[in-house]
């Protein structure tokens, strides 16, 4: 049996009978442009489903206004289009973001104690916010969301913010009633939609910062909660269960129990349907399930090899996984599997996996792998149509952003592609070995590691030259080698680009005795 206690019903159904209407979370798309200037409305003007097309402030082409590109997290529109051939460089910035949206020209970022927005065409930036005082773990700052000329931005702790998006200037500010959380889960020109570790649920008026309403779980969530088509859609941890909230009423629509004592992991809407994934930290086994939002019943259910943490991409009846260090492409009507693509290219699977969601625009998915390097793939066969080392030793983290035919990708640096002009290959490795206690010194007789993980560029190709015999040794942006005797060895990569460039880089390695 549902438990509906959780509930203030009294306070959500006087804040909903004259504000929720506003909010555009289930309104039509043919009504939505009449619904967000109309106040004479009742709930039954909201009975339709929402979707990315009903933003008022949605145009064509469309923008990428918040993490999964809408409220439902479907990262796609079928009017997206990106780099499909080829990548080039248009620019790069070298600064840390962890979070990426994009509107009317501008591309919006949030770093460790900032909301930064850049001019999407030249990298420029126009205005820089701070919207937390100290860098510390507490202050991180979540990915932001842009609805009618405001940014909203959210601490990990303490304030959500809304910003003027031309100026940056501070429109209001909201006291979180926990000093930790403040995800943002949507926006609209009306409603900013929110959750906290007060264990709550809530939504503001997005111009004046009053709160509208709130719903209490009161159990830690481990996935983030998804408002979309008129419902509040909860995944718990502790219960292994997955509930369906009616926004207009606060009235329980259905509860669907997990495989196992899975926890509810990602989540992501569409077509009717709710797309959940499914998983326990630590265990090598994880689920994807479809959920009838009508009934709440399970329609099928994919098992993968870990726990499914990230928000499944759905573009043209089709679902992209990203997990386990595999992007998979799952049929949305039967649960089978079309294809899958390494992502994590020579890294053990068993102890690392991706965490974001992928992007698909024009029968494009791009995703971004553990190995630093961003991929473009064929959204019917999996095959790779490119790919492009984005130049770090730590994974790409930060989800891909399509906006105006160009792709984005953030990480420790800003980097946007387009198909045109021209662009180099750098090489650059690092050599590492677990038991080398000096740079650029390692024991003879222990694998050495070399990675290229530094280099940049539309890289086809990876050459080690190792030995002192001629011609290529290894192939490959990781590989590792045993050198037999002491001796200063010269190790030399090449990379060579998708259009035939090559640059080369050559380090000296000091090869010692072991020693105990």
């Amino acid at each position: 049996m549902f438990d509906a206690t959780s509930l203030d019903r009294r306070r959500f159904l006087a804040a909903v009978g004259s504000a929720l209407p506003a909010t555009g979370v289930a309104a039509s798309r043919g009504d939505q442009k009449r619904a967000d200037s109309d106040d004479s409305r009742t709930d039954d003007d909201h009975s339709e489903s929402a979707d990315p097309e009903s933003e008022s402030d949605n145009r064509n082409p469309p923008d990428w206004r918040m993490k999964g590109f809408d409220r439902t997290n479907a990262s796609h529109h079928p009017d997206l289009t990106g780099p499909t051939d080829r990548a080039r460089k248009r620019w790069r910035r070298d600064e840390k973001v962890d979070g990426l949206v994009a509107a009317d020209g501008l591309l919006y970022a949030n770093t460790e104690r900032d909301v930064v927005a850049f001019d999407a065409e030249t990298g420029e930036e126009v205005w820089r916010t701070t919207v937390c005082d100290n860098a510390t773990s507490q202050n991180l700052v979540w990915p932001p969301a842009v609805a009618d000329g405001r940014v909203f931005a959210s601490t990990f702790a303490e304030t959500l913010y809304a910003l003027d998006a031309e100026t940056g200037e501070t429109r209001w500010e909201y006291g979180l009633e926990d000093d930790w959380g403040g995800r943002i889960l949507a926006a609209d020109a009306d409603a900013v939609y929110a959750t906290d570790d007060a264990d709550r649920v809530f939504a503001v008026d997005a111009e004046t910062g009053r709160e509208r309403w709130e719903y209490y779980h009161h159990v830690t969530l481990p996935s983030t909660p998804v408002v979309a088509d008129g419902s509040l859609y909860l995944g718990y941890a502790d219960r292994s269960k997955l509930r369906a909230v009616e926004v207009g009423t606060g009235d329980p629509r259905w509860q669907n129990s997990g495989p196992d004592d899975q926890w509810v992991e990602a989540m992501t809407v569409a077509d009717g349907t709710v797309y959940a994934g499914w998983g326990l930290p630590g265990e090598e086994r994880g689920y994807l399930t479809a959920i009838d939002d009508e009934t709440g019943e399970e329609k099928w259910r994919f098992q993968t090899d870990q726990m499914v943490d990230t928000e499944p991409a759905f573009a043209d009846g089709t679902l992209y996984v990203h997990t386990g260090g595999w992007l998979r492409a799952v049929d949305a009507e039967t649960g089978e599997l079309e294809w899958r693509f390494d992502t994590e290219g020579a890294v053990d699977k068993d102890f690392y996996h991706s965490n974001e969601p992928p992007a698909v625009a024009d029968g494009t998915v791009y995703v971004g792998g553990y190995d630093a390097v961003v991929y473009a793939l064929d959204a019917e066969t999996g095959d790779q149509r490119w790919s492009y080392a984005f130049g770090q030793e730590s994974p790409l983290f930060v989800a891909p952003v399509v906006h105006r035919e160009t792709l984005y990708v953030g990480s420790e640096g800003l980097l946007a592609l387009g198909e045109d002009g021209d662009d180099s290959v750098t090489a650059a490795f690092e050599a590492d070995q677990y038991s080398a206690d000096e740079d650029n010194t390692f024991q003879m007789g222990e694998p050495v590691e070399l990675e290229a993980l530094t280099s940049r560029g539309p890289i086809a190709e990876y050459e080690w030259d190792i030995t002192p015999e001629e011609g290529i040794d290894a192939r490959g942006q990781r590989v590792e080698y045993t050198f037999p005797e002491r001796d200063d060895e010269f190790v030399t990569l090449r990379v060579r680009g998708d259009d035939g460039q090559v640059d080369a880089v050559e380090q000296e390695l000091n090869i010692v005795p072991w020693e105990d």
